[in-house]
């Protein structure tokens, strides 16, 4: 069995083989940082396991407890007495001879259960302060002795003692703390074969172990030992290396008890009880190591935590540590030889992630805690390659550039690679300023490195992956340490960089890629007691902002959609803990994810008065997820855990999301025969289909678009109309709106219907053209036509006059006549060749309640406003009747000739309710009906020159028809009917 903080439990019944077969027990338990594990010695199948890490580490995490099996692993159960805040961090749990369970807390102390978990009592060491409580180790010898060490902290506080006590006699606890007694953390190692023989390693005041003892007698004395150095290390020479309050461990030979081991960053070894010490293993293998004889056989990773003999066998023994298990199987040998057991086992805690633009491409970098940046290149790849050493931090790819890639280090170590690392370049190696995980943001549009500084100023690195790197710095005021940094994508031309601070602070940086940035402070008012932002999502503009707090017992979630003027808490149901990173949905910013203390959590609705939220880790793992980041080009997301890898998500698609609706619809410059239509759109529209009819019918007008707009035209006065928008996205659609309605004006007008005037004509100056001599008539009759018509009146109107010729070249005028009442005069003056017939066509563009009159004569157009009357076209015989029209979308057009003088049908009622009767007895081949927008609403062809017919009109529209009569493709009568 094995645990790893972050990264669950784990279990292998091959352990011994070369590549032991892995398994998760359950990465939904409901917290998976494993801390320890023990099994009881009257039974094992009864295990258990304890959470939550307290050992002061930046990256820590909390637990819930522990669990128990007892059927040796097939199930387990969490043990509801230790669901508590004393049992949130365990940094160990051990079972004694009488399956008493001990847990070392670092909140409740030192806790007991004689039980097997139901209940708990804290066993009193004496002292009940506030660091006594701080539990950090527990050993029980083989005699009944039982050692505790307690008053661990960090940093700058040492509160160390140690205690004995007999196993079944409580109230013989005794301090046993050797002098100087300023000590951190104490590790504490008992000889199993000599039970009396106990190993002290104490924490002192740079962080490193200053001290270590021995006793031969339960502790009733101590002698100093030798606090051993490693090899290369000049700057933190002691094995801890400057953090004995988080890597420390030792354990005595199962047989001899001046055999001991001991871990920190290396691991050493001692035959002789401490007095001299060799080193048996190196994590980093350079010149020196290798001298002093090590080699890749004696790899160990740095960190250490763990050392267990196997069972029953004094040379074999595993190591824990940051970079998981190692495996010595010749631990008698002058050099022993270290296997790693890792392949499969899936514990790595990454802090970043990042994530190749090219769709598709299974390409991604990630920094992991003391375990280098990674490169992973293919699906389902359970390792990777290193681009750099050491803890990785913040890394990066250009999202324009791919080939720039950059890794981090602790504090300000930056590396730049622009060929896929097979070589790399140093952007910068400050080890002074900074984080450890430094918080870091990039910009690839102006391609500038900003990374965190001091509390007054950020590091700004330009020109990457260009050329030569320039160096300065943007200098202001934090107020704190800065935990987020973040570039806003904007399209404009200058960067626009955010930052958050260690104590709530939010600021906003224009032109931050320039020496004249502008900054704003907009930080979260209830933050300001306490809360660190731990990152900042931005939605559909730079308005919509989302800040995430890495904080227990503090509001988590803070929406903004005024650029931060204002914020509200939009935590809703969440569970109190902390939350890492947010992404909006880019096809739905109503929808949001969150990585979270517990993987990640989902919201439909972050607009919500009361959000609520959703665990969203199928496939994932109940652990803390450091980094989201999101893939443009296909939408994959990717997730940097903290103990379980990296993971990918096919992420938000357009296809799987509902489609928003448009918005902000209005009807504007609305006349009588047109009316626009706007709209606001969402950043996820591709097109629209725009659909309008006449309210009360049935038929849609329907159009694509790909604009939100369209201009309505040839509408019918004083209508109403209704409408609806269908929005598209990139595979879903919204479904129609609700339709909205508006009215053209001109209500109680008319319109008349287009007139065409074919006229033929001599050479010579006259009518159209003041140049050439030409006199117009129609049809051969006089030299001149009057028109009136029962249509004009007080509204604005327009009237179109084209002709053209059948010379050499072809012309044609326009002329629009804004009208009022009077009489007008018109004269049209285009150029136009010598020609023998010319066609007029005045279309009608008019709509009034009064009457005109429209005189064409010689080369001047006479144009009257008069009252309404029965209109004629007057001309040597020519008789034409002219109604009223109501015209839709379509006009029909009709030709007036001789032939107009023919009556061939006829038809009565006029006007009808439900039906016509149509009569004829004069020879024609087809007639028609069409309703007011030019559709057919009835046709027959006729094989005889009888026609007697009624129609019912029941089921018509109300308005104007048009009856038309066809002779071999002529029209030889038309007559208009009003239905009603």
């Amino acid at each position: 069995w094995a645990g790893g903080v972050g990264g669950g439990l784990w279990k292998t019944t091959n352990f011994l083989s070369d590549q032991p077969d892995w398994l998760p027990i359950n990465d939904f338990f409901k917290n998976i940082a494993i801390t320890s594990i023990a099994q009881d010695p009257n039974n094992l199948k009864i295990i258990y396991f304890s959470t939550g890490e307290g050992f002061f580490n930046s990256d820590a995490i909390r637990g819930l407890g522990i669990w128990k099996t007892e059927n040796g692993g097939l199930s387990w159960s969490q043990l509801v007495s230790t669901e508590n805040d004393q049992f949130a961090h365990i940094q160990e749990i051990v079972v004694d001879p009488n399956s008493r369970v001990w847990a070392a807390t670092k909140e409740g102390g030192l806790q007991y259960s004689s039980n097997g978990g139901r209940t708990w009592q804290q066993l009193g060491l004496g002292a009940d302060g506030y660091f006594d409580k701080r539990i950090t180790d527990i050993e029980i010898a083989s005699d009944g002795y039982v050692y505790v060490s307690n008053g661990m902290s960090f940093p700058n506080y040492y509160f160390g003692d140690v205690y004995r006590f007999k196993i079944n006699d409580f109230n013989s606890v005794q301090e046993i703390t050797p002098e100087p007694k300023v000590f951190g953390r104490i590790e504490i190692a008992v000889s199993p074969s000599r039970p009396q023989r106990i190993y002290l390693l104490c924490e002192g005041e740079n962080n490193d172990v200053e001290y270590i003892f021995s006793s031969d007698n339960h502790g009733g004395t101590w002698e100093s030992r030798i606090v051993p150095t490693i090899i290369d290390h000049a700057r933190y020479p002691v094995f801890t290396r400057h953090q004995a309050h988080y890597d420390l461990i030792a354990k005595v030979h199962p047989e001899n008890p001046d055999e001991i081991y001991i871990g920190g960053i290396d691991a050493l070894r001692s035959f002789d009880g401490g007095y001299e010490w060799t080193q048996i293993s190196a994590w980093s293998l350079g010149s020196s190591e290798k001298q002093y004889g090590l080699t890749d056989l004696q790899y160990i990773h740095a960190d250490h935590h763990v050392i267990e003999f196997l069972p029953g066998n004094s040379t074999q023994a595993v190591w824990g540590t940051d970079g998981g298990l190692f495996f010595s199987k010749n631990l008698d040998a002058y050099r022993p030889t270290f296997q790693s057991k890792n392949k499969g086992y899936n514990v790595t805690q990454y802090y970043s992630c990042a994530i190749h633009p090219e769709a598709g491409l299974d390409y991604y970098l990630g920094g992991t805690q003391d375990n280098r940046t990674i490169r992973i290149q293919y699906k389902n790849n359970m390792s990777g390659s290193e681009v750099s050493s050491g803890d990785g931090g913040f890394c990066f790819i250009d999202v324009d550039q791919p080939n720039i890639q950059i890794s981090s280090a602790p504090y300000n170590v930056y590396n730049l690679s622009t060929d896929n690392w097979r070589s790399k370049g140093t952007i910068i190696n400050d080890r002074e300023s900074g984080s450890f995980i430094n918080p870091s943001a990039y910009d690839s549009k102006n391609n500038i490195l900003f990374t965190y500084r001091t509390p007054g100023s950020i590091y700004r690195f330009s020109n990457i992956g260009l050329g030569p790197i320039a160096k300065d710095s943007v200098v202001y005021n934090f107020g704190d340490k800065i935990t987020y940094l973040g570039v806003y994508p904007t399209q404009g031309e200058n960067t626009v960089l955010y930052v958050g601070s260690y104590l709530g602070q939010v600021f906003r940086i224009d032109r931050a890629d320039t020496d004249n940035y502008y900054v704003v402070n907009i930080a979260i008012p209830e933050l300001l007691a306490g809360g660190t932002i731990s990152s900042i999502a931005f939605g559909l503009t730079d308005q919509d902002l989302l800040a995430t707090i890495s904080n227990y017992g503090v509001r988590s979630l803070w929406l903004s959609h005024d650029g931060g003027k204002n914020w509200r808490s939009v935590e809703g149901d969440l569970p109190d803990m902390p939350v890492y990173w947010a992404l909006f949905n880019p096809y739905n910013y109503q929808e949001v994810i969150i990585a979270t203390e517990v993987g990640v959590w989902y919201c439909a609705d972050i607009d919500a008065s009361n959000p609520s939220w959703i665990t969203s880790n199928n496939g994932l793992a109940n652990t803390r997820v450091e980094m989201l980041q999101m893939r443009a080009s296909d939408g994959q997301i990717l997730a940097a855990t903290h103990g379980r890898g990296l993971f990918t998500n096919a992420g938000f698609k357009a296809e799987a999301l509902p489609c928003p609706n448009i918005s902000s619809v209005e009807a504007t410059d609305i006349t009588s025969f047109s009316a626009k239509i706007r709209w606001s759109a969402s950043s996820s529209h591709t097109s629209y289909l725009f659909r309008f009819r006449e309210t009360g019918t049935s038929s849609w007008y329907t159009f694509p678009l790909d604009t939100t707009g369209i201009d309505l035209g040839d509408l019918i006065p004083c209508q109403e109309y209704e409408y609806q928008i269908l929005s598209k996205c990139d595979g879903s659609e919204s479904g129609y709106s609700a339709s909205l309605k508006f009215i053209t004006t001109g209500c109680g007008g008319f319109r008349i219907d287009p007139q065409i005037l074919t006229l033929s004509a001599n050479a010579g100056f006259g009518f159209f053209n003041v140049y050439a001599n030409v006199n117009w008539k129609v049809i051969n009759k006089p030299s001149w036509v009057t028109l009136v018509n029962p249509s004009a009146g007080n509204d604005d109107h327009q009237i179109t006059f084209s002709y053209q010729g059948n010379g050499s070249s072809q012309r044609e005028g326009l002329i629009t006549f804004m009208t009022d009442e009077g009489n007008y005069t018109l004269r049209v003056i285009q150029r136009a060749p010598a020609i023998t017939e010319q066609e007029i066509v005045v279309m009608p563009e008019v709509f009034a309640n009064a009457g005109m009159a429209v005189t064409y004569r010689g080369d001047w157009i006479n144009y009257t406003i008069g009252e309404v009357f029965i209109s004629n076209l007057i001309g040597d015989g020519i008789r034409l009747t002219e109604g009223f029209q109501q015209p839709g979308p379509n006009i029909r057009t009709s030709s007036v000739g001789s032939e107009l003088n023919r009556i061939v049908i006829q038809v009565y009622p006029n006007p009808s309710s439900d039906f016509l009767h149509l009569t004829s007895t004069v020879e024609f081949n087809q007639i028609t009906i069409y309703d007011m927008h030019g559709r057919s609403v009835y046709t027959k062809k006729l094989t005889t020159s009888n026609f007697d017919e009624t129609i019912s009109t029941t089921d018509w529209h109300p308005g104007i028809y048009l009856v038309e009569c066809m002779l071999k493709d002529h029209l030889v009568q038309g007559i208009k009917i009003l239905i009603f």
